[in-house]
């Protein structure tokens, strides 16, 4: 059954009719009705609420709201009893994902179900489904190659989809580093930064690295540096000399950075 032949009827139906799904209601703190219901009562409903029989598929939330404020009919779009899980299960999250205070790790879960629902679907079978770009769905998806410390962290809050995707890009190890990084005050960039850095061949290090090119020599010189320090050390210094480029000629730029390096970080020279 396509999208376009779905039947739907919007009419009023009984409040104490509807059958709420366990899992969506668990999702709704006493807090969030509090608002929602003041917000129905200010402002009345703004959206229907969906339903298949007497049993809701989205709109939970409205629904909690107002059997809180003795509403006894409510607004819902009743689709088509024919309807297959899956198909339910499309119309519950391409409604849900519209919504600006839908947390991640819900996001994630709405995905995760249609999915393990469907086997056989890929990431662009899913896309596809629920209208969406395939670069979003790979980072709704991402939650799905973390390990358990990263979903639970998903849940409560304290790392969101952005940085989940960063962490999926490495291993179980590197995830636990990155989540306490994370828990430190880390950002998303910097997640995504630290998941781009080269792995080391090898942990050969050394205090001084003289890269020669072509009409000049690269000397990054400091403590122990390896591989993931002298890509850093350059990363910066071509950022910098960038900046200061149309602005300063070189010996200004040398003596810049010259006292930049003083203040903390690699020193970084290029000699002609």
């Amino acid at each position: 059954m396509s999208k376009s032949t779905i039947a739907v009827v919007t009419r009023m139906v009984l409040v104490a009719d509807l059958i709420g799904d366990l899992e969506q209601l668990a999702r709704h703190s006493p807090e969030k009705i509090e608002g929602l219901a003041a917000s129905m009562a200010a402002e009345g409903l703004h959206q229907p609420i969906g339903i298949v029989g007497k049993r809701i598929i989205f709109g939970h939330g409205r629904w909690l709201s107002a059997k809180r404020l003795g509403w006894m009919e409510i607004e819902a779009r009743e689709y088509s009893p024919e309807l297959s899980e899956t198909e339910w299960r499309i119309i519950r999250a391409t409604e849900n994902l519209q919504r600006t205070d839908l947390s991640g790790f819900d996001r994630w879960r709405l995905c995760e179900e249609l999915l393990a629902l469907n086997p056989s679907w890929l990431a662009k079978d899913l896309a596809k489904h629920l209208k969406l770009d395939p670069s979003t769905i790979t980072h709704l998806l991402s939650p799905s190659k973390l390990n358990d410390a990263w979903k639970e962290a998903l849940k409560a809050g304290v790392v969101t989809i952005a940085d989940c995707t960063a962490a999926a890009r490495v291993d179980d190890k590197e995830q636990h580093e990155m989540l306490a990084a994370k828990r430190e005050g880390a950002s998303a960039a910097d997640l995504f930064r630290r998941a781009r850095r080269p792995k080391a061949v090898q942990t050969v290090r050394a205090s001084r690295v003289n890269i020669p090119l072509a009409g000049a020599t690269v000397n990054v010189t400091g403590t122990e540096i390896g591989m993931v320090e002298v890509v850093d050390a350059l990363s910066e210094a071509l950022k910098e000399a960038r900046r200061a480029a149309e602005q300063y000629d070189v010996k200004t730029f040398q003596s810049m950075m010259r006292d930049k390096a003083k203040k903390g970080g690699l020193p970084c020279e290029a000699n002609p």
